[in-house]
C-alpha cells in the first residue's frame, strides 16, 4: 500500500490526491438527488417533485448529526494526526460512531411515533399528504445506516484512503440508482419506492468502507469504546457545530421557502423550487469537495508548524474555488431550460417556464458558494470554531431568513428565488473579514519549520 507524506511534496499533488476522490465521492452521493428527481418526475409527475421538496426539511435530520459528529471528529483527528497523537483517532472514531448509532435509532423512534403530524407540518395540501408520508417512512426508518455510512466514510478520508471512500459511495449511490428505477417503475412503488432505494443505499457503502479495516491494511483508528472516548466529546461538538447548524439551518430555510412558495406560486411553484433546490445541494456537495480536500491538508501542516504548506495549501484551494464558481453559474445561465426540462413529464410547459425564470436567478449564488464553503471548512480545519459556526449561522440562518422575508415581499416569488444569492453575497463579504482576522494571528504562531513528518497510508 502506497503511503505518502502531508508535510513533504507538492501541495497540488496532494491536494489533487484529496480532490479528484472526494468531487467524485460527493457527486456520487448527491446522484440521488439528480435520481429520484428523474425517476420521480418522469414516474409521478409535478406532484412527485412536491413531495420531495417538502419532505426533504425532515430527512436532512440525520445529515445535521452526521456533519456534528463527522465534521468535528475529523477536524480534530488531521491535527492530531499532524501532532503524532496515536490514541486520538480511536478515541474520536469510538465516540462519533456509537454517538451516531444511538441518534439514528431516536430518530427513527420520534417519526415514527409522530408520523402523521409530521407530514402535515410540512405544509402539504391535502392531496399530497398521503404521498408525503409514504416518502418520509422508508428514509426515516433507515435513519442509522445514512448516519454511520457518512461517519464512517469521513474517518476513513481522513485515515488516508480517500480512494475507498470514493468506491464506497459510488457502488452505495449505484445501488440507489438502480432500485430506484426498479421499485418506481417495474413494481409501481411511486415515492414510496424512490425512499426506499435511497434509505437502503448506505448499507452498501458502510460494507466497502468497512475494508479499510480489513487485516492488513493500513489504519491509525479503529472502533474500540472506552471511557476516554467521551475526554473529546466538548471539542467535536464545539468544532461539528457551524457544519451541523448550517445543514439544520439548510433545513429549517427549505421549509420557510416551501411556504413561501406555495403561498405566492401554489403547488407548481414549489414544484419547480424542488428541481432547483435539489441541483443547489447537487453544486452545495460538489463545491463542499474543495474545502473537505483542503482541511486534511490544512489540519496535518497547521498541526506541524509548517506554515508555507499551510499558506500554499489555502491559495490552492482558493484558486479552485473560483474556478468551479465562474463554471457553475456560466452552465446555468445558458442553459437552464434544458436542465429543467430533464426532470419534467412531457407537456407540463408550465413546470419548466417557471423552473427555468428561477433557476437563472437562483445560479447567482453559485458564484461565491465555493469560496464561503471553502473558507468554513478551513476555519475548522485551524480549529477556528467561531468564526466558522458564525459563518455558518449568518449564511444559512440570519442572512437567509432576512433575504427572504425583505424580498419576498418587495419582489414576490423572485424575492424567494434571490434570497439564496443575496445570503451567499452578504457571506462572502463576512469571509474576507475574517479570513484577514483568523490567518494573521494563526500564521503568525506558526515556526517557520517542524519536526519529523506525518506518514498516512492510502
Amino acid at each position: 500500500m502506497k503511503q505518502y507524506d502531508l508535510t513533504r511534496g507538492s501541495v497540488k499533488g496532494h491536494f489533487i490526491r484529496y480532490f479528484v476522490p472526494t468531487l467524485l465521492s460527493n457527486f456520487s452521493v448527491s446522484a440521488f438527488a439528480f435520481v429520484d428527481m428523474f425517476y420521480v418526475g418522469k414516474g409521478v409527475g409535478a406532484d412527485g417533485l412536491a413531495v420531495l421538496s417538502l419532505a426533504l426539511p425532515f430527512v436532512i435530520v440525520g445529515g445535521v448529526i452526521s456533519l456534528l459528529l463527522g465534521i468535528g471528529g475529523c477536524t480534530i483527528l488531521g491535527i492530531e494526526t499532524g501532532r503524532r497523537n496515536e490514541r486520538a483517532g480511536t478515541e474520536l472514531f469510538s465516540l462519533c460512531v456509537s454517538l451516531g448509532a444511538i441518534a439514528g435509532v431516536l430518530i427513527t423512534a420520534v417519526v415514527m411515533l409522530f408520523l402523521d403530524p409530521i407530514a402535515r407540518f410540512s405544509g402539504a395540501s391535502e392531496e399530497l399528504l398521503p404521498m408525503v408520508k409514504d416518502y418520509l417512512l422508508p428514509l426515516t426508518a433507515t435513519q442509522v445506516l445514512y448516519i454511520l455510512n457518512q461517519i464512517i466514510g469521513f474517518f476513513v478520508r481522513v485515515d488516508g484512503a480517500p480512494n475507498l471512500v470514493m468506491g464506497a459511495t459510488i457502488a452505495s449511490n449505484s445501488f440507489n440508482i438502480i432500485f430506484d428505477y426498479v421499485f418506481i417503475f417495474p413494481m409501481g412503488m411511486g415515492v414510496f419506492g424512490a425512499s426506499l432505494a435511497t434509505g437502503l443505499a448506505p448499507a452498501v457503502g458502510i460494507a466497502v468502507n468497512l475494508l479499510h479495516f480489513r487485516k492488513g491494511h493500513p489504519h491509525t483508528i479503529a472502533f474500540r469504546p472506552s471511557k476516554a472516548m467521551f475526554s473529546w466529546l466538548g471539542r467535536v461538538a464545539k468544532n461539528g457545530f457551524g457544519s451541523c447548524v448550517s445543514e439544520l439551518a439548510s433545513a429549517f430555510t427549505i421549509f420557510c421557502f416551501n411556504n413561501a412558495m406555495l403561498r405566492l406560486g401554489g403547488d407548481l411553484a414549489v414544484s419547480a423550487y424542488s428541481v432547483v433546490s435539489n441541483l443547489s445541494f447537487v453544486v452545495f456537495s460538489m463545491c463542499n469537495s474543495i474545502g473537505l480536500s483542503a482541511q486534511p491538508l490544512v489540519g496535518v501542516n497547521y498541526g506541524a508548524g509548517k506554515r508555507e504548506r499551510v499558506k500554499r495549501s489555502l491559495v490552492t484551494a482558493y484558486a479552485v474555488a473560483v474556478g468551479f464558481g465562474l463554471f457553475l453559474f456560466a452552465l446555468f445561465q445558458l442553459f437552464p431550460s434544458q436542465v429543467i426540462g430533464v426532470f419534467a413529464k412531457a407537456g407540463e410547459d408550465a413546470l419548466i417556464a417557471i423552473g427555468t425564470h428561477g433557476l437563472r436567478l437562483y445560479s447567482f449564488a453559485f458564484l461565491t458558494m465555493a469560496c464561503n464553503l471553502t473558507t468554513i471548512a478551513i476555519f475548522q480545519g485551524l480549529e477556528c470554531s467561531r468564526s466558522a459556526n458564525l459563518l455558518s449561522i449568518c449564511k444559512g440562518v440570519v442572512f437567509m431568513l432576512l433575504g427572504l422575508w425583505t424580498l419576498s415581499s418587495l419582489l414576490g416569488v423572485d424575492g424567494v428565488w434571490l434570497t439564496t444569492p443575496s445570503s451567499e453575497l452578504l457571506t462572502f463579504l463576512l469571509c474576507i473579514g475574517l479570513l484577514i482576522y483568523n490567518l494573521r494571528s494563526r500564521l503568525a504562531a506558526l515556526p517557520e519549520e517542524s519536526a519529523e513528518p506525518v506518514v498516512q497510508g492510502q
